[in-house]
This record gives C-alpha cells, structure tokens and sequence, in this order.
C-alpha cells in the first residue's frame, strides 16, 4: 500500500471550510463566552500547566480548530458532540491529561489520531514537540491536514494508512506513543512496540478499575506506572504508562 503523508498541503484533501460560515464565525457573543471557558479550563490545576504554556495562544489555537471542526464535523462526524464546549472539556482536557505520562518526549506517534485528540492538543501545550499523527480515515486526515495548515503547525506529520504499514523510517523513532480510546489494550501494545525507542513508552488512558489479563505472554512492554487522573467532569481514570524491557 501506498503510504499517504500530508504536510499541509491543502490540495491534498476535499475542503469542507469552503463556502459554509461557522457557528463561531457567526456569533461574537458566543465567541466572547467561549474564549472565557477555554481560559478557565486550561487553568485547571488538574491539568498542570501553570506558566509552562501560554494561556491566550492555545485558546485562540483552540478557538481556530472549534471553527474548522464546526464546519466538518456534519460532513464526516468527527466527534460525536456538537456543542464546541463540551467537546474542549471532553476531548481537549481529556487529551490535555495525557501530559503527565509522556515524560520528556520529543517525539509523539498517535495511533488512530481521528480528529487530532490527543496529539494536537498536545502539540499545542509544548510546540516544541516532533508529532506524528495517523488515522485510517482518509476523510480524518483531511481535516488533520486542514488543522495543521491553518494553525501553521511545524513538525506534524499526518499519515493516511494504518499504522502496521509504516515504513522502517518510523521504527524506532518515538520516545511516546498515544491511544485515545482503547478496548484491547495488550492489542494497542503490540502494534506501538516496533515504533518505540528503546527508552520509550506508551501512555494510554482507562477506567481506574482496568487491569491487563492475565496470562499475557510475548510483550516487551511493561506497565511501570498508573498515574490516577481526574476528567473535566470529575469521572475517576488512569494513565497507564508502560516501559520497553528490550534486551
């Protein structure tokens, strides 16, 4: 298969920006409102980010991705909430957690990337990070595509393809892999391995009572922490970080 990799070229996907006004676009008072919530949910003390990003850039970062989204997500059904607040609690907080598990990346592989969750928030919050994106979805990368062109983005590349058909150029390559929703996590283990260093680590998010079945075998990937975090509305999770012991 072909591998399809986008470097905010516009002409590479259909554009469902063009010619359809957004919600945002149309109301400055929900607009005004909004940028109020953003700033306050970013300065969640769960969230951590104190004076190590700024506040006023990511939320009007976040307000252009709420205006692209707006505009494609009744085409392609990028998230399944409509209303633009509930999606940055949800998603951009959600995403926003993942920062305590990643340690000192400078490389970030997100598997299933869909609509960007969690790797462009958290390209956002440290832009000085290497992000690779990969979806399936040819219609999901399109707007991926659109995201990083119109935020102007450095270093984010956005693969049309699944990820077991990535090239030797990626092995080996990340110091994290991301997985937003996971059902199988020993599955999602298997298809992050090859692309870890050999320091490298893969932080996935679950219900505080989940544990890996027992009787694993074969994975050289060990869960060496669970970091307990809290959702935007309150819901009990857990990062759950996990180390190579390559020989």
């Amino acid at each position: 298969m072909l591998l399809k990799s986008f470097h905010c070229s516009p002409k590479n996907s259909a554009n469902y920006s063009e010619n359809k006004t957004s919600r945002l676009q149309s109301s400055p008072d929900m607009v005004k409102s909004l940028k109020q919530e953003i700033l306050q949910i970013l300065q969640d003390p769960r969230l951590g980010l104190n004076h190590q990003v700024d506040p006023e850039k990511i939320t009007q970062q976040i307000e252009q991705w709420l205006g692209i989204w707006d505009k494609w997500n009744n085409k392609i059904s990028l998230t399944a909430e409509k209303d633009p607040l509930t999606v940055v609690q949800q998603h951009f907080f959600g995403s926003l957690l993942y920062r305590q598990g990643l340690g000192k990346a400078q490389n970030l592989l997100d598997i299933g990337s869909g609509a960007g969750f969690p790797g462009i928030p958290l390209k956002l919050a440290d832009p000085e990070l290497n992000v690779t994106l990969v979806d399936s979805q040819r219609k999901r990368t399109g707007f991926l595509q659109e995201i990083v062109r119109v935020l102007q983005l450095p270093d984010v590349e956005i693969i049309n393809d699944r990820v077991e058909n990535l090239g030797q150029e990626h092995r080996r390559r990340y110091e994290s892999v991301t997985f937003r929703y996971v059902d199988k996590v020993e599955t999602c283990l298997a298809l992050a391995e090859p692309f870890l260093k050999f320091d490298g680590r893969v932080v996935i998010i679950k219900e505080p009572e989940y544990q890996l079945p027992k009787g694993q075998v074969g994975l050289p990937l060990n869960c060496n922490a669970e970091i307990p975090v809290r959702t935007w509305s309150g819901a009990d999770s857990k990062l759950m970080v996990f180390a190579g012991c390559f020989t």
